[in-house]
Parts: structure tokens; C-alpha cells; sequence
């Protein structure tokens, strides 16, 4: 697998991660998927 093949499937992946964090978060709200917005905090 090449560097370029192997980007693409870690952010496929990624996205695919976010989609179901984004999914069970919303379920245990009790709101939507598109209302949850997840932050990554840089080192400070």
C-alpha cells in the first residue's frame, strides 16, 4: 500500500469514526447527529 492509498483510508476511516461518535452522542442527548459539533483541543 502506497502513502497516498494509505492517507485515504485513515481519513475514510476518520469519517467513518466521526459519523458513529456523532450517531451514539446524539442518541444519549436526545438530539440529532448534525447538532453534535466535536472540538479538538490543541496542546496549550
Amino acid at each position: 500500500m502506497n502513502e497516498k492509498s494509505t492517507i485515504k483510508e485513515l481519513l475514510s476511516q476518520l469519517a467513518n469514526n466521526e459519523h458513529w461518535v456523532k450517531t451514539i452522542v446524539a442518541t444519549y442527548l436526545g438530539v440529532k447527529p448534525e447538532q453534535i459539533v466535536i472540538m479538538v483541543k490543541g496542546e496549550d
